[in-house]
């Protein structure tokens, strides 16, 4: 039970700043909060209750108690007023309480944000004439405290400023176990936790309360039975009629369950933004899937149809009557060499699907270093002479041999002289050696052509990946084979690296592969180098002049040989630089261009031509293995008339041609 003489002070905190003014309005009690709200605060204030209050405050205040209705609260909210340095808003309460002697008025102030709290003004003394309100007053107290005593859901209790426990409610007892007689006296320090107690958690409440008017209590407390909490509530000053410190009142609420209910709401929410976030990012990586998945499409399309245009070339020039027996020779050659070309192709995707199943598998035996270069330049030896490059091989003196698949490691070194060859302008210069160092074979391939961007050099490696260079190219491959040779190595236990210097500065790739033994015999001879044939243009009769320009010499000789037999001379380009000088010198009217040729793109040289007096008026066709609708477009755009995709058919070339010098002759 709370003591009489304390629980007017202890509902005096906890209730809002308030006062109670007479019919007349002069004010009979005022709590030690209110005085924050007088313009006489911390003074003698005046009895006049809109005298006293803040001057912002008497004229809504006034209105408000003119205008209220018989009983019940009314509410009126000043915004801005000035407060204690600052600018806040105020709500206004007020309930007339009908007592035998008259009508008195409950006001109450509040405000938000709550300030720290400051000194109240002494409370003007009661006139005797006021006996009834005084009465009022006990009978609103004794409520009050009932209310107090029997809040159940609340531990409410007063502390002395030693902290000691000086008050105890029932709340309190249900709350934290304590009977009554059991915790007067002592220290409130026995609710919170050892680790609070020891951090200092109850002094730096009751000074933060002394200092500040109150302090929050948002904490894991203990019960009797050591049972541990979450209460929510606050430590308030209070203070007596001349505005002195006497202690403290404490509220607490168990708060248990609604922080587990919070913490079970926010993991949810967690797991809920966890859960959209790995939504988003499966859905970027599909989406790059589906880019990946067209972009690779694309280029497949685009690498089988380049050799497709040349056997397709061939295969109509073999059909031929009276072709030179030279020409069927080449024509034969072509056929052999791009289906070669397309036959790679399709194992290395093969290759592609056995190592995402993990059923790529090695045939391993010793096998010698120099029988497996010689191997690999046998295969690649027909794109190397068809661009006209110089290939420098040097082997050690004596056979070397590693433990390996001799098929898998012909694949690695003949990937990289394919690339070398590809990505080199025609008269490059490829070096192929194969060098012993301490416990290991070295093997490096080198050539003097596009480079690589020092950045991209570790991206090359992985799957599908490609240089911009190489995209440029009408042979640029699929970016499976610098994979695959990585993968093939790494079975073997060895390593694969690449080097450059920078785009237009060569690249340098070494292959390192753990030495079996180093045998006593003379390494194996490499067969001559034939001699590289170049280049020729189709054989001119007597029609319309046409230059074909094409990185790939099989598929420009056999375009070419067909549009001689169709009645148009021809003259053959193998890169954009050429294709400009041969425009130049021989002034065609009509050019069909590849668009991935090394140094300079098809659309450049159309952009070019069109800026020559004489190119004006030429009639410009874009022919490559790009199809797509964007690839349309930029034709077009390069300054094209038309756009054909890889292979050609020479009738379609001509019809054509025929509609376009119609349309330009008709205006």
């Amino acid at each position: 039970m709370l003591p009489a003489q304390l629980h007017l002070r202890l509902l005096e905190a906890l209730a809002p700043p308030s006062l109670i003014a007479d019919a007349q309005l002069r004010i009979l009690h005022l709590s030690p909060q209110a005085g924050r709200f007088l313009r006489h605060a911390g003074g003698e204030p005046s009895h006049d209750l809109l005298q006293c209050v803040l001057p912002a405050l008497a004229e809504p205040l006034e209105g408000m108690l003119h205008d209220a209705a018989p009983s019940g609260w009314h509410t009126c909210v000043v915004r801005q007023v000035p407060l204690e340095g600052a600018s806040r808003d105020i709500e206004l309460r007020a309930m007339p309480l009908h007592q035998a002697g008259g009508v008195t008025w409950l006001v109450q102030f509040n405000e938000s944000p709550v300030p720290a709290a400051a000194p109240a003004p002494v409370a003007p003394p009661l006139a005797p004439e006021h006996g009834s309100v005084l009465e009022a007053l006990r009978t609103t107290e004794e409520q009050l405290r009932l209310v107090v005593e029997n809040a159940r859901d609340y531990a409410i209790f007063s502390i002395d400023l030693d902290r000691r426990i000086t008050t105890w409610n029932r709340g309190a007892e249900r709350l934290l176990g304590y009977d009554s007689a059991e915790v007067v006296g002592r220290t409130a320090d026995v609710i919170f936790t050892e680790q609070d107690r020891a951090a200092g958690a109850p002094v730096e409440e009751a000074t933060t309360a002394l200092a500040e008017g109150r302090a929050s209590d948002d904490r894991m407390h203990v019960r009797k039975d050591g049972s541990l909490f979450w209460a929510s509530g606050m430590c308030m000053l209070m203070r007596d009629g001349r505005g002195e410190a006497v202690g403290f009142v404490k509220i607490l609420r168990d708060q248990t369950a609604e922080r587990d209910s919070r913490k079970a709401l926010e993991a949810s929410q967690s797991e809920l933004i966890q859960a959209l976030a790995e939504m988003q990012r499966a859905r970027q990586l599909l989406e790059a899937a589906d880019a990946a998945k067209d972009r690779f499409l694309a280029v497949l399309s685009h690498e089988l149809r380049n050799p497709l245009a040349s056997i397709a070339s061939a295969s109509e020039l073999l059909l031929m009557p009276k072709l030179p027996e030279a020409a069927l020779e080449k024509a034969a050659q072509v056929v052999q060499r791009q289906a070669q070309a397309m036959k790679v192709l399709l194992d290395e995707l093969l290759d592609v699907s056995r190592l995402s199943l993990g059923r790529l598998t090695l045939t391993r035996r010793p096998v010698s270093v120099g029988a497996v270069i010689q191997s690999a330049l046998e295969a690649t030896r027909p794109l190397v002479q068809a661009a006209g490059h110089e290939l420098v091989v040097t082997l050690p003196a004596v056979a070397v041999e590693v433990d390996g698949d001799p098929m898998r490691l012909a694949q690695v070194v003949s990937n990289l002289v394919s690339n070398a060859a590809k990505y080199t302008p025609e008269g490059g210069r490829i070096g192929v050696r194969a060098e012993v160092f301490h416990d290991e074979v070295v093997i490096t391939v080198e050539d003097n052509g596009i480079g690589m961007d020092p950045a991209e050099i570790d991206r090359m490696f992985d799957l599908f990946s490609q240089s911009a260079g190489a995209l440029n190219r009408s042979n640029g491959g699929l970016g499976i084979g610098l994979a695959l040779a990585r993968n093939i190595v790494e079975l073997h236990g060895g390593w694969i690296m690449a080097s450059s210097a920078g785009q237009g500065q060569g690249s340098q790739l070494r292959v390192g592969l753990p030495l079996l033994r180093v045998a006593d015999a003379p390494a194996p001879s490499m067969p001559p180098e034939p001699v590289p044939q170049p280049l020729r243009p189709a054989e001119a009769s007597e029609g319309e002049l046409i230059l074909v320009a094409d990185d790939n010499g099989d598929a420009a000789w056999g375009l070419g040989k067909l549009l001689e037999l169709s009645g148009f001379r021809a003259v053959l380009a193998r890169s954009g630089e050429e294709a400009l000088q041969v425009a130049e010198q021989h002034r065609p009217a009509v050019a069909l261009l590849d668009i991935g040729m090394p140094d300079l793109s098809g659309h450049e040289v159309a952009r070019r031509l069109r800026k020559q007096p004489w190119g004006r008026a030429m009639i410009l066709i874009a022919a490559t293995g790009w199809g797509q609708e964007k690839d349309v477009q930029h034709s077009m755009e390069a300054g094209f008339d038309a756009h054909l995709t890889k292979p050609l058919n020479v009738g379609r070339i001509r019809s054509l041609i025929e509609e376009l010098a119609a349309r330009r002759k008709a205006g």
